[in-house]
């Protein structure tokens, strides 16, 4: 239960960095 926690919350970080990113290329 430990990994897929671990799997779901590299998954919501990576989306959520993903989002970052295209943030700043828009600026």
């Amino acid at each position: 239960q430990i990994g897929m926690n671990t799997i779901k919350e590299n998954y919501l970080l990576e989306s959520h960095m993903k989002q970052l990113m295209m943030l700043y290329e828009k600026d």
